[in-house]
């Protein structure tokens, strides 16, 4: 038995995770709550399911359980408007990449306030999202965001 085990907390970032997996070359990293208790085992194994699932399985990779201040971290981003749920929650990850048309039909089809929306600087698929209720958009390749989104995402409550 080791006294000194390398691990993780719950509220970790799986950035942060995997980092310390490669770093410390483990096949698994302990998860451990605030009592040191251990909850479970992160394996790289199971870290490399989950990016690169059967094609099957590819729909269910989409949905991830998280709280909007781990996401932004594990992204390097930053919060441009609203402000952020704290608590862990399912959310379904989608990618904009797509005609406005498409766009508006592909989203009738999910629960707004569970999406996270991956976007470019498509203003015309960020208002359709914010008044559609998305819960928050991630605008991708260091994109500026427009007075006018910002105000509206404010007015709406998306992140």
């Amino acid at each position: 038995m080791e006294r000194n085990v390398i691990s993780v907390r719950r509220d970790s970032s799986a950035y942060d995770a995997i980092h310390l997996i490669e770093r410390e070359r483990l096949r698994g990293l302990p998860v451990i709550d605030e009592e040191n208790r251990c909850l479970g085992l992160l394996s790289a194994f199971r870290v490399c399911q989950r990016l690169f699932p059967a094609r099957d399985d590819a729909s269910d990779a989409r949905v991830i359980e998280a709280s909007l201040p781990s996401m932004v971290e594990t992204f390097g981003g930053s919060v441009a408007a609203g402000r952020l749920d704290c608590q862990n929650r399912s959310y379904l990850l989608v990618v904009a990449a797509m005609r406005a048309e498409s766009f508006s039909s592909r989203l009738g089809q999910y629960k707004p306030g569970e999406v996270i929306l991956f976007v470019g600087d498509r203003e015309d698929i960020q208002r359709n999202a914010i008044e559609a209720g998305v819960k928050a958009i991630v605008v991708t390749g260091a994109s500026k965001i427009s007075p006018d989104i910002r105000t509206a995402a404010e007015k709406a409550g998306s992140s």
